[in-house]
């Protein structure tokens, strides 16, 4: 018996092409046609793209006629746990994982995030209030289903052996999900990589509940947009 299980894989590969066709697809259309229409910059971040593919994942999901809960929309903890473990993530992203990014940044001796995509939020309440929205709604709450609840577990679902799966299904996610942070540079993907790594640790051993990652990733997208709003930079 193999570690790979050959009819979960190919399920998932048929998924991942329509969803990767259906993406490059938007990409092209937003970034070569809508975008220099409405004199944005073509390589900004798309949220349109991110609620559709999270529309596709909800239809993958009713199709194979599983519950949400299975991908991490539960309570495993009571409301002040939950409240509790999202102080306690939020600060670990302050003081830990957002300085060890920084700190590989360094060593390879790379230019900052550049966040010039969001220059037009300084200053500017309108934008400013949109993308607190995205914030929420897109970097909080879609995100987080589609990399560490939908792909993790399609990922941890090929394989025969737990442990491989899991190990796996962590490092993919983080990757992919790092490589999607490029509109901001390598800087950006470097830590967008490093970050994706701990919420997919996190996620598997707080019990695969996405509520404390919803809330922490919301929160820190919240505190970038502010900080660029006030100050017109920061790092991602």
């Amino acid at each position: 018996m193999g570690i790979i299980k050959t009819e979960r894989l190919q399920q998932f590969a048929i998924e991942l092409v329509a969803i990767a066709a259906v993406s490059i697809s938007l990409w092209l259309l937003f970034s070569a046609f809508i975008y220099p229409l409405l004199g944005i910059q073509a390589s900004a971040p798309m949220p349109v793209r991110t609620v559709v593919v999270l529309v596709m994942v909800f239809v993958f999901i009713k199709r194979r006629k599983e519950t949400f809960s299975e991908f991490g929309l539960k309570l495993t903890h009571p409301m002040w746990v939950v409240g509790a473990l999202t102080i306690a993530f939020f600060g670990l992203k302050l003081v830990l994982v957002q300085p060890i990014a920084d700190w590989i940044v360094g060593i390879l001796s790379l230019p900052r995030a550049d966040t010039g995509v969001f220059d037009h939020i300084q200053g500017n309440l309108t934008a400013y209030l949109g993308w607190l929205i995205v914030a929420v709604g897109v970097g909080g709450f879609a995100e987080e289903f589609i990399f560490r609840g939908f792909l993790l577990k399609r990922i941890y679902d090929v394989f025969t052996l737990r442990s491989v799966g899991i190990t796996v299904a962590v490092i993919l996610q983080a990757i992919i999900f790092g490589a999607l942070h490029f509109y901001v540079g390598l800087a950006g993907v470097i830590s967008a990589t490093v970050s994706a790594l701990v919420y997919g640790c996190f996620f598997v051993i707080s019990g695969k509940s996405l509520i404390p990652l919803i809330l922490t990733h919301a929160l820190w997208d919240s505190l970038i947009f502010t900080l660029l709003f006030f100050s017109g930079g920061t790092s991602t």
